[in-house]
């Protein structure tokens, strides 16, 4: 694990993802969940931390691998992991992500990941973006939802479960 400030000023411990170790206790813990008896586990927060002075982080020993592979190999391994026991992987994301309204390095590439995708739908991401003027996200989260799924499963490739945050932004 790392600080991402120093303790004594509310530095948040992370686990190093291309750690074996720290994702096979993720593993460990979403397996347990399995086991008894649930038919879905939900992997929120699979990502690099984003913080001021990410880029000053280093991580070891990557084997030469990028943040969206060792990500993806740590998804596919989940994934896999619990189909063993019966139960379902989805992997949370924001909406936006998906429609490729906003990048963020730090999350991989989630799109390309072949378990359910738990969608972040929230309105009012939605509503900074100039091609959502006409679905006035904020008044209509019904709308947004069916459009923004829409959008991100065009083709029907994955199960998507959205879900819309039950917090208002500022």
């Amino acid at each position: 694990t790392w600080l991402d400030n120093y303790a004594n000023q509310g530095g948040r411990p992370w686990l190093n993802p291309y750690s074996k170790a720290a994702q096979d206790y993720n593993i460990a813990l979403a397996l347990e969940c399995a086991q008894k008896g649930a038919a879905l586990v939900v992997a929120d927060s699979v990502q690099f931390p984003n913080t001021i002075g990410k880029e000053l982080a280093t991580y070891g020993d990557t084997g030469g691998k990028s943040r969206a592979q060792v990500l993806g190999e740590f998804v596919q391994r989940l994934d896999q992991a619990l189909a063993g026991e019966q139960s379902r992987l989805a992997v949370a994301t924001p909406g936006t992500v998906l429609l490729g309204q906003e990048g963020f390095d730090y999350l991989g590439e989630p799109g390309a990941y072949q378990c359910a995708i738990a969608v972040n739908i929230m309105p009012s991401f939605f509503a900074k973006q100039p091609s959502s003027s006409a679905l006035a996200p904020v008044m209509n989260p019904g709308d947004t939802v069916a459009t923004a799924v829409k959008g991100i499963n065009e083709g029907g490739a994955k199960a998507l479960i959205p879900y819309v945050q039950a917090y208002t932004d500022t």
